[in-house]
């Protein structure tokens, strides 16, 4: 008898067989003649019976599932699909089975077992279903794929015994098994996540401007691009990827490999900044030492250094229009301040293995010296006044700071205790008597963009008339007693007023709020050029 003849004869035995075991249990079985979608048997079980608390609309599907049957001799070790028939079954969101019956040698059923087409069988299929497309296979028809019969689930011979499999492998709610077998679908094969390749090559008229490109100093033209995408190991085109011309600029952001200090100025200089830089490299190697080309890139200043050669220059997007940390307008006023106290201003790099001279910088246009003092000192004494009111550090503008430079400077020198004590004011054809001598509070506030101060100093002063006028003069040194952060300027001034004052027990109050500020020329802030570093020993 021909292998297909022996084939074809125990396929019927198996069949029959289980047709006959199914017939005894409340399952429903349908058979599609002749099976040309790899189900051999459509399996549902009846409708549930009535319940009281689920109506008929609103309770679960039956169960339901495809079963290819498959009926294999003793001496056989795997079970043979055909991969149309396999596809067809792991794209199906029901469940799908194989139903494997192996026969003695007298052609009696002695052992039943079970694949569920879910995890692991299911990769199997979708990995050979992407490595046939990767080949280039037109048609699945003549291809196979095997399942290993020693890995599938031995079950009892008896129909109950596959019903009750069945309800523990598909469980209750079809809706949800239906939901994970497709998450499986696309999800499979991605265990360590969806790495994209991308190979291309680029047009450049020398090394030195190829490596600015890979450190995204500047763009590179693109002669080649194409991507692919990898699932179960095996790399396909990946579609979704644009399509690029030749020609087409390309802009690289490295990541950072690790940071380090940049360290401006001379050691022991009170004005000497150290900036925390992310250190940037080539993300590709390996690249000829004498073209090697490092990038230190804080947020308002980047530097690069070679062998040869170093450069600093602050981003073009750094503007005092916009909002920034405090700490990183501090260093970088500092920056101008120490390239503008000198011609020459020495450059090295702090890293965990110490500190590396790099040499000498000089700025292209420097500043006005005084004026960079001034907008470093106004920008510390904003500092001060932030941590003494416990205001939150939050993003600011520049030039809002700068803007309120005097009243800045003025809170600050109450606060540390540097007020002049030459204080006097007129009070003109006042109601009422004034004494002589009495501990006077004087009231201020200001504003830093969105931010509302008050504070308040206290002295002793004395009075006295002049024709019909009072002349008040300071008497004592200031003394300092509080600052706050307002929310509601106006309303919460006067909150703040009246706390003062039951507070400090004062018998005269001067109240000062300022709108508006003589501005400070900021134009310099932005002014860093580029520094050139040859190397200087």
């Amino acid at each position: 008898m021909s292998e297909s003849a022996i084939a074809d004869e125990i396929g019927r035995i198996g069949e029959s067989f289980f047709d006959f075991i199914t017939s005894k249990t409340n399952l429903l079985i349908g058979k599609i003649d002749p099976d040309r979608m790899g189900k051999d048997r459509v399996v549902e079980a009846k409708l549930a019976p009535r319940n009281e608390k689920i109506s008929f609309d609103n309770r679960s599907a039956p169960l339901a599932c495809s079963i290819q049957i498959k009926t294999v001799l003793r001496t056989t070790k795997v079970v043979t699909l055909s991969l149309s028939v396999a596809e067809r079954l792991a794209k199906d969101s029901q469940p799908a089975f194989i139903y494997i019956v192996r026969l003695d040698e007298n052609r009696e059923v002695f052992d039943a077992r079970v694949i569920h087409i879910f995890d692991g069988n299911l990769a199997k299929i979708l990995k050979r279903l992407r490595k046939e497309f990767a080949a280039g296979v037109e048609n699945l028809h003549d291809r196979n794929i095997t399942f290993q019969i020693k890995d599938a689930k031995r079950i009892g011979l008896k129909g109950n015994d596959l019903t009750t499999l069945l309800e523990h492998e598909i469980g209750s709610d079809m809706d949800r098994y239906a939901e994970t077998k497709s998450k499986q679908r696309a999800n499979l094969g991605y265990e360590n996540g969806r790495p994209i390749r991308i190979d291309g090559s680029f047009e450049a008229a020398k090394i030195a401007d190829f490596v600015d490109g890979l450190l995204g100093l500047r763009p590179l033209s693109l002669a080649k691009f194409t991507a692919s995408e990898e699932r179960f190991g095996i790399a396909l085109p990946f579609q979704q990827f644009p399509k690029f011309q030749p020609g087409t600029l390309a802009h690289f952001n490295p990541k950072p490999v690790s940071k380090c200090t940049l360290v401006i100025g001379p050691p022991g200089d009170e004005d000497t900044v150290e900036i925390t830089c992310d250190v940037i490299l080539p993300p590709m190697s390996p690249i000829p030492f004498e073209h090697l080309k490092a990038l230190l890139k804080s947020p308002f200043l980047e530097a690069t250094f070679s062998q040869k050669t170093f450069s600093l220059r602050t981003l073009p997007e750094w503007a005092i229009g916009q909002h920034r940390s405090l700490d990183d307008w501090i260093a970088y006023s500092t920056a101008l301040l120490t390239f503008t106290k000198g011609k020459n201003c020495p450059i090295a790099v702090r890293t965990v293995a110490g500190i590396e001279h790099l040499g000498i910088a000089t700025m292209d246009s420097p500043l006005d010296v005084q004026q960079a003092k001034t907008q470093l000192k106004v920008l510390r004494a904003f500092r001060e006044i932030r941590k003494e009111s416990a205001a939150p550090a939050i993003p600011v503008k520049a030039d809002d700071i700068l803007d309120a430079w005097s009243e800045i400077l003025r809170a600050q020198n109450c606060l540390s205790g540097t007020m002049p004590s030459d204080f006097s004011f007129t009070i003109r054809d006042p109601k009422e008597a004034i004494p002589e001598e009495v501990e006077f509070l004087l009231l201020s506030g200001f504003s830093v963009g969105d931010e509302h101060y008050a504070y308040g100093i206290k002295c002793r002063v004395k009075s006295e008339e002049t024709g019909s006028d009072w002349l008040v003069r300071q008497v004592s040194p200031f003394t300092w007693m509080d600052i706050a952060l307002l929310n509601d300027f106006e309303a919460d001034f006067v909150r703040y007023r009246n706390r003062l004052l039951r507070l400090s027990g004062v018998e005269m109050c001067l109240s000062s709020i300022a709108y508006e500020e003589e501005l400070m020329d900021a134009s310099d802030i932005a002014g860093l050029g580029n520094v050139d570093l040859n190397n200087s020993p």
